[in-house]
């Protein structure tokens, strides 16, 4: 099975988590400071959980990230860098709707190929 770690249960999360909860073989989490709006999100599905998790708490952001095998940052932009550096030294590759600044993402893109993970931001 793959796991998929979703950070940010806000206004765009809902699609994206109804589309992978429906999916054969996929367990999704869905991690959000408001514990409530991630556990509804995945509510009624044996193949979801919902998670309270402040994003500034990279250490416990780090245990999670062990446990997927995909990343999909919904966070504000201000969350994105650290999350993003956390998710390459944990080598996994990540999907983020936020944008980033061109110089930005060539410092994180080196490090990413690096790794062997991939970075797709601003989906």
């Amino acid at each position: 099975m793959k796991n998929v770690l979703v950070l940010g249960a806000g206004m765009v999360a809902r699609p994206l988590v109804s589309y992978l909860l429906a999916r054969d073989g996929v367990a999704v989490t869905v991690a959000d400071v408001d514990q409530g709006r991630a556990a509804a999100l995945v509510a009624g599905a044996a193949n979801g959980r919902g998670l309270a998790l402040d994003a500034r708490d990279l250490a416990a952001v780090g245990v999670l990230l062990d446990d997927c095998d995909l990343l999909v940052s919904l966070l504000p932009p201000e969350f994105e860098p650290p999350v993003t550096r956390l998710a390459i030294e944990k080598r996994r590759s990540m999907v983020s709707a936020s944008p980033r600044g061109q110089a930005a993402m060539d410092v994180l893109d080196g490090a990413a190929r690096e790794a062997g993970v991939t970075l797709l931001p601003e989906v």
